[in-house]
C-alpha cells in the first residue's frame, strides 16, 4: 500500500531488527521527472556582438536538473564529532533498517547530496545518515523520536537549524536545507538560545541548548501585525516545513462573501483567522486540516481565512493577533466574543475537546 509522506516509525517501538520491506509511497522518485532541456537555441545579440543562448530548441538534449546521487556516509557518535571539526553545515538523516518508511530514502538523500554538494551549490554542507538504533547518543542529542527524521546543524555544531516534516523528495528536501542556511546566515532570523545555569556561552553544546521560539512556530504563541517585517524580511525562511496527511480534508477556504458579522450561520462554525507569514499559523495548518477531517461528516463547519487576502474581514472582526480561532453559534450573527475564542494548546486533541464543549453549552 502507498504510504503518505507523514508515515513514521516510533524509534522506541519493539522490533526484532529484521530489515523491513520498504513502503515507499511518493518517496520513490522518477528520475525522468528531474530532467530539463539544455539551452541550445541561439540568437544574435547586437549589444554584445555575439551569439547568445536563449532557451531550448526542438532538438535540445535533456540533462538532469540535479547531479547524480552520491553515496552517503553513515556516521556514529565518533564520526559525527569528526564532522563537526570541519566547520560546515551538517544535514543528518536518521533511519533504522527495520523501519519500512526508510527503505526508499537512501537514493532521495543521495540525490540531496548530489544536488547541493556535488553541484557545489552548497560547498559548506556535509550530508550524512545515522542508524539511530546503533547511535542512541546521537538520537538523544537531537531528540529524535521517529524514523525517518531529518535534522540540519549549524557550522559551529551548537544549534539545530530545524527539522523537516514535508514531502520526502530530493528537491523539496534540498529547498528546505537551502532556505535554512539562508536564514541562519541572515542575522535577522538567527535562532537565539538560552544558556543553562553554570555554563558560559563558549561552553554551550547542542545537548545543553534549549531553542527559544524562532521561525519554527509553536502551539501557544501568536503573531501580531508588527511581526510581519521580521518574518518577511529578505532571507527569511520558515525553518520547519509543515504538511498535512495526503488524505486530509482541507478546511473550507472562506472570504468576505462567506464570513461577515452580518452572516448568520445555519450550523456551528469554527474558523481559523490566519496570515501566511506567521510561523504559528503555518504550524497550525496540518492540525486544522486534521480537525476539518474529523468533523467533515458532523454538523460543525470548519473553515479558515487568510486575512492578507481578505482585509475587509480583518477589519470587520477586528482581528489583530494570528492565529485567532473562533467558535460561532448557529442561528446567531457572527461576532467576536472572548468566551468563544480558543486560547489553549493548538493541537488536535485539545481543539477537538474545546469544540465539543462549545457545542454542549
Amino acid at each position: 500500500a502507498s504510504a503518505d509522506q507523514q508515515n513514521v516509525c516510533q524509534a522506541d517501538a519493539p522490533h526484532d531488527g529484521t530489515a523491513a520491506t520498504a513502503t515507499c509511497g511518493d518517496a520513490k522518485e522518477d528520475t525522468q521527472g528531474l530532467m530539463q532541456l539544455e539551452k541550445t537555441a541561439q540568437i544574435w545579440d547586437t549589444k554584445s556582438g555575439e551569439m547568445k543562448y536563449i532557451g531550448p530548441a526542438n532538438n535540445s538534449p535533456k540533462h538532469l536538473v540535479v547531479e547524480p546521487p552520491l553515496d552517503i556516509m553513515t556516521v556514529d557518535s565518533y564520526g559525527y564529532e569528526e564532522l563537526t571539526k570541519q566547520g560546515k553545515y551538517i544535514a543528518l538523516y536518521f533511519q533504522a533498517p527495520w523501519c519500512q518508511y526508510c527503505g526508499c530514502l537512501d537514493s532521495v538523500w543521495g540525490g540531496v547530496a548530489g544536488h547541493l554538494v556535488a553541484s557545489e551549490k552548497q560547498p559548506d554542507l556535509i550530508v550524512a545518515k545515522v542508524d539511530g538504533d546503533a547511535s542512541p547518543e546521537l538520537r538523544s542529542l537531537f531528540n529524535v523520536t521517529v524514523y525517518p527524521s531529518f535534522v540540519l546543524v549549524d557550522k559551529e555544531a551548537q544549534k539545530s537549524l530545524g527539522s523537516y516534516y514535508g514531502p520526502r523528495k530530493t528537491l523539496q528536501l534540498s529547498s528546505w536545507i537551502q532556505d535554512a542556511i539562508v536564514a541562519a546566515e541572515n542575522p535577522i532570523v538567527k535562532h537565539q538560545f538560552k544558556v543553562s545555569d553554570g555554563e558560559t556561552e563558549g561552553e554551550q553544546t547542542l545537548a545543553s541548548l534549549e531553542a527559544s521560539v524562532g521561525l519554527t512556530g509553536n502551539d501557544f504563541d501568536e503573531c501580531v501585525e508588527s511581526d510581519e517585517a521580521k518574518f518577511t524580511a529578505p532571507g527569511v525562511a520558515l525553518l520547519v516545513h509543515y504538511s498535512s496527511a495526503t488524505n486530509a480534508v482541507h478546511a473550507l477556504e472562506m472570504d468576505q462573501e462567506t464570513l461577515s458579522t452580518k452572516i448568520v450561520p445555519t450550523k456551528p462554525t469554527v474558523v481559523d483567522f490566519m496570515v501566511s507569514w506567521c510561523p504559528h499559523c503555518q504550524k497550525l495548518n496540518p492540525v486544522w486540516d486534521s480537525i476539518s477531517t474529523e468533523f467533515a461528516t458532523s454538523d460543525v463547519s470548519v473553515g479558515k481565512i487568510d486575512l492578507e487576502r481578505s482585509p475587509a474581514v480583518k477589519a470587520d472582526f477586528g482581528i489583530h493577533r494570528f492565529p485567532t480561532i473562533m467558535y460561532f453559534e448557529a442561528g446567531k450573527p457572527m461576532k467576536i466574543e472572548e468566551g468563544h475564542r480558543y486560547t489553549g494548546q493548538r493541537d488536535a486533541e485539545h481543539i477537538r475537546q474545546w469544540i465539543q464543549e462549545m457545542k454542549a453549552h
